[in-house]
């Protein structure tokens, strides 16, 4: 491989790739990597903020997103460095991820603790499997939960 083959981002999509792929059958696996406010709140698995960006929904979103990530990755790692890329790729989840976990632990007066266990079930499924793995029952919890 030449100076301008992008070492990093093949290596990033090579590992996202296989934790992706071995998630979608090993349970275990994905309860341990997903991202879960009351595991990272109470067990301090701070991991789980950056572990998480390794799973996916299903094949379609894995594939759309390494494909992404190979085309923005092979262009912005001669530019930044593979130091950088990595850092961003692993702390790249979406902002609500972790801001809701700092207003969590900010709230003075929490929602009771069935209700957010509930709720945080609810966030880690969508996060497995998508939307439409969603029974009418939790829409209508998460529904009347986001109302709060």
């Amino acid at each position: 491989m030449d100076e301008s083959t992008p070492i990093i981002t093949l290596l990033i999509v090579a590992i996202t790739a296989a934790v992706s792929l071995r998630a979608f059958t090993d349970v275990r696996l994905r309860e341990k990597l997903i991202f879960s406010p009351g595991a990272i709140l109470a067990d301090r698995e701070y991991y789980r903020l950056a572990s998480s960006g390794l799973l996916h929904a299903d094949g379609q979103h894995l594939l759309f997103n390494l494909v992404s990530l190979f085309l923005f990755g092979r262009n912005l790692e001669p530019l930044i460095g593979g130091g950088h890329l990595l850092f961003i790729y692993l702390w790249k989840n979406p902002l609500h991820l972790p801001l809701k976990t700092l207003f969590r632990r900010s709230v003075k007066t929490p929602a009771p603790p069935a209700t957010s266990a509930e709720v945080d079930a609810i966030l880690e499924k969508i996060s497995a499997h998508g939307l439409h793995g969603l029974t009418e029952k939790e829409r209508r919890l998460l529904k009347e939960a986001s109302r709060r």
